[in-house]
């Protein structure tokens, strides 16, 4: 977690690909697309990297007190593990949207599942149901693949968002967590989504937002409306703040471990700046002027106002 230059130099790629995007109208061109992917490859190697030297988080996560307990009923082993448990309360409350039809094995397809942590643990709670984790990142489906519990039924394989490579009908479920914010065309992502679902399956879709990707999604899902019913549109904001502002803390188990592991002199930024990647340009902590110098770059690209959580049933036509 020392290689400050490259952690630096990776979210700067990836800040200045993502501004360039257009949110509206045609959207990225041939040659945006391609730096945008580039850049989130890039960022999510390095980012897999830090979680081999330590459990840090998966994404910027959600808490509410019956969640947590109820999730802590369902897991059996060794429970949350090392975590603070805000990343799988996320991942527990939107698979738990598609459960409104009889217990059963059931195929599922989680895309950007960077290393794999949120699929490894849906696999712990959906035990009759086997798994396929799809990431960009080649280091992080190498990493899952390593790291995965239930590697008889969950396989993770690289690959590209926007053209999945499986069949059409070919999943039950298909799960996208805080991840669509990087595609330069979401709308590709939506519909091959649809693609691969069988008639009847759930697209669970949960992700941070701007006020022009949020427009953009929306329009997305209209565009949708002949092949997917949308049973749920939730604005989940007030718990994932929840999940930010205790990570925030001096003594959270996020800070602590951040602080274990990167010397000094490096830590003086990094930490900082993982704080803004793990969601403090969401509540606006006050945490020293490095922190607040970043949180301005960063809002200069992702000016996130919500967190949505959103659900749709693929239909039969």
């Amino acid at each position: 977690m020392s290689n400050v230059f490259g952690v630096l130099r990776a979210s700067k790629d990836l800040l200045g690909a993502l501004k360039s995007v257009p949110r509206s109208g045609a959207g990225a061109d041939s040659s945006q697309t391609a730096s945008v992917k580039q850049a989130v490859s890039a960022g999510y190697n390095i980012a897999t990297g830090l979680m081999k030297e330590s459990e840090l988080c998966w994404n910027w996560g959600m808490h509410r007190d019956d969640v947590r307990e109820e999730l802590r009923s369902r897991l059996t082993g060794n429970g949350l593990g090392e975590s603070d448990g805000f990343s799988e309360e996320l991942y527990f409350y939107a698979l738990r949207s598609t459960q409104r039809d009889a217990p059963r094995p059931r195929r599922m397809l989680e895309v950007g599942c960077g290393p794999g942590r949120g699929l490894d643990l849906i696999s712990r709670l959906d035990e009759g149901s086997s798994f396929v984790g799809l990431d960009l990142s080649p280091q992080a489906v190498e990493f899952a693949t390593e790291h995965c519990s239930n590697s008889q039924r969950v396989k993770f394989v690289q690959g590209d968002a926007e053209a999945l490579p499986f069949a059409d009908a070919e999943f039950d479920v298909v799960l996208n967590i805080e991840s669509s914010h990087n595609y330069p065309h979401p709308e590709r992502f939506f519909a091959e989504a649809v693609r691969v679902l069988k008639p009847g399956g759930y697209l669970v879709h949960a992700d941070m937002m701007t006020s022009s990707f949020r427009a953009q999604v929306a329009r997305i899902r209209s565009d949708l409306g002949h092949a997917v019913e949308w049973l749920v549109d939730e604005d989940i904001s007030e718990w994932v703040r929840a999940s930010v502002r205790t990570r925030m803390k001096p003594d959270s188990y996020f800070r602590r471990t951040v602080r274990e592991n990167v010397a000094l002199p490096s830590r003086i930024v990094i930490e900082p700046m993982m704080m803004n990647v793990y969601g403090n340009v969401f509540v606006g902590e006050h945490n020293g002027l490095l922190s607040t110098m970043l949180r301005a770059q960063f809002n200069k690209v992702l000016r996130v106002d919500s967190y949505r959580l959103t659900l749709g049933r693929r239909t039969a036509g």
